[in-house]
């Protein structure tokens, strides 16, 4: 019998039961439709690909271990087509309902496992983040999330988008319980790490805000803040965050056309809008813009990695606004899609964890939220610095 009237799942019925107990016993979790399970086919947001790949032959080692400390998998999620697209909205599998408001989108490409999380069905579940799947979702749909310093959590048996940016992350309703999944995945904090003493408040991530917008957030950013010696608002950049996200672009859209050009080409997938349009940009990218495009990467992170010393956090706000309606025309889903990257770049061309902390609103006025970012490794003391804070 299904409990799912979100249309969170792919399929609902799959079950793998824990193989012993642990720190998440007796948690329930979801999947997003990525990761190999033994014997399942994967969709990837995709009916082509389901129907040209193999059922797995063994099970990610990320779910193993959460199997391991005592969870039950239970289910796997819908996910936007091959991974690529921040909106939610897929049209083979339809829409996951966003369990705040059904007619605002639920953010991806992640959308199954955050709303199977906002809307109770299990208590957290697990997708994967390149350039915000678990950051913008948990951000619509009022949730912790997080995204992890690149390569802290193994990717293997789990469908690629973009190498340099993929990760895996997870969704909680609360700080404590998100902190457990990172004791699972990532194992013990950096050894005599100091104790973060610094925030900084990235004045121009805040400034793509409206001042009511800006004004909610406030509160939140003072507890964050307020938890350390010191803070600071300052620019994180003198250039143009939209030029972060052109560098990302260029990097993850060549990589997507190696993991996925030759069989896009060998099976010519009925791909929905936006997706299709995405993947014949990826396949123009030359060797030549990739390589102008590290060199700044390699720039960039040299000057983040000034500002964000051993002992410092930084502050921006999640996403660029609130969380858009359903079904709006695709010129208007890239401005969105555009202005938000400028937002979940930071984190993706830096390799750094990052923390989606809801805010939420009376009036009815839907959810927003902040994130907190920390030095590269720093994962599992960001974890218990937002289980402080929040808990």
């Amino acid at each position: 019998m299904t409990t799912d009237h979100y249309g969170a799942f792919i399929d609902e019925s799959l079950t793998v039961e824990p193989q012993k107990g642990g720190i998440l016993h007796r948690k329930t979790f979801a999947v997003k439709d990525v990761f190999h399970i033994e014997g399942h086919r994967n969709t990837a947001g995709n009916p082509h690909w389901l129907q040209s790949h193999a059922p797995a032959k063994a099970t990610a080692p990320a779910l193993v271990h959460l199997l391991q400390a005592g969870a039950t998998l239970k289910g796997t999620t819908v996910t936007d087509e091959m991974m690529y697209s921040l909106h939610g909205e897929n049209v083979h599998y339809g829409t996951p309902v966003n369990p705040f408001d059904k007619s605002l989108i639920p953010g991806g490409s992640s959308s199954g496992s955050a709303v199977a999380t906002g809307a109770g069905l299990r208590d957290f579940a697990i997708g994967t983040d390149t350039g915000g799947s678990v950051r913008i979702p948990a951000s619509y749909c009022g949730l912790f999330g997080f995204r992890p310093s690149h390569g802290k959590v193994s990717l293997e048996g789990v469908i690629p988008l973009a190498d340099s940016f993929d990760t895996v992350g997870w969704f909680t309703r609360n700080a404590a319980l998100l902190e457990d999944v990172g004791e699972v995945l990532i194992g013990d904090s950096m050894p005599d790490a100091p104790d973060f003493k610094r925030a900084v408040i990235a004045r121009d991530a805040f400034s793509l805000l409206t001042d009511t917008q800006h004004n909610a957030l406030m509160s939140a950013v003072r507890s964050c803040s307020s938890k350390v010696k010191s803070h600071e608002e300052q620019r994180i950049t003198n250039d143009d965050l939209g030029d972060w996200v052109d560098i990302f672009r260029v990097i993850q859209g060549y990589e997507i056309w190696l993991n996925h050009g030759e069989w896009v080409k060998a099976h010519e997938p009925d791909f929905g809008p936006g997706i299709r349009e995405r993947f014949h940009m990826a396949e123009q990218i030359k060797e030549a813009d990739v390589a102008e495009a590290r060199r700044r990467q390699l720039m960039i992170q040299d000057a983040t990695a000034d500002i964000m010393q051993p002992d410092t956090l930084m502050i921006i706000p999640t996403i660029a606004g609130e969380p858009p309606a359903v079904g709006l025309p695709p010129e208007e889903v890239d401005k969105i899609r555009q202005r938000t990257m400028k937002l979940t770049a930071i984190a993706g061309l830096n390799g750094l964890p990052q923390v989606t902390i809801p805010v939420k609103r009376g009036g009815g006025l839907p959810p927003l939220a902040i994130s907190i970012l920390a030095p590269k490794g720093r994962d599992r003391d960001l974890l218990s610095f937002v289980t402080s804070l929040c808990d």
